[in-house]
């Protein structure tokens, strides 16, 4: 599967697993997880799953989700990826899918072609609609740093302190 290149990453490959193109479902097929996510606070939390799926083999991450590269304005020319599509393409993982938004048709064709069975989202930073959120078989996690819906927004953790929760996410 060929994505457009203004929303995914020029180098990688997105690749169907041999099964998801015929309709049949492979009953030993390790399941597929899509992780969602951007600013470098969540690079933990993807090195840690990245890390699990290498060592019992139960689940494979078959594709990241991030924001787009940003025009660096700082240094004046040229583009600056999200902590997490620099950290994908340390651990290797070919399908790394940029799209401007997660509306966007093309890439939800994208996300319905990979076949997911579970997207895990961790400060992705865009509303997630309907279509995307019935794609994966076994739904999507929401990690948060708050408890959700007191603290929602750009900052839960300082608002969190500012409250003085003695309780978060």
């Amino acid at each position: 599967v060929q994505c457009p290149v203004q929303w995914r990453h020029q180098r990688s490959g997105c690749r169907l697993p041999r099964y998801a193109s015929s309709g049949e479902v492979d009953p030993v097929a390790i399941p597929r997880v899509v992780f969602l996510g951007s600013p470098d606070c969540v690079c933990s939390v993807f090195r840690t799953l990245h890390e699990a799926s290498l060592q019992d083999g139960a689940f494979a991450i078959s594709a990241v989700v991030t924001q787009p590269p940003k025009r660096n304005t700082k240094k004046g020319k040229g583009t600056s990826k999200t902590a997490i599509h620099d950290l994908a393409e340390e651990l290797g993982i070919s399908c790394i899918l940029t799209p401007a938004s997660a509306r966007d048709d093309e890439f939800l064709t994208e996300l319905e072609s990979l076949a997911p069975d579970l997207c895990v989202t961790a400060a992705y930073g865009q509303y997630l609609p309907r279509r995307f959120l019935s794609t994966p078989r076994l739904g999507t996690l929401n990690l948060h740093p708050s408890l959700l819906p007191r603290w929602r927004g750009a900052s839960p953790v300082q608002r969190s302190l500012v409250a003085g929760d003695t309780t978060t996410g």
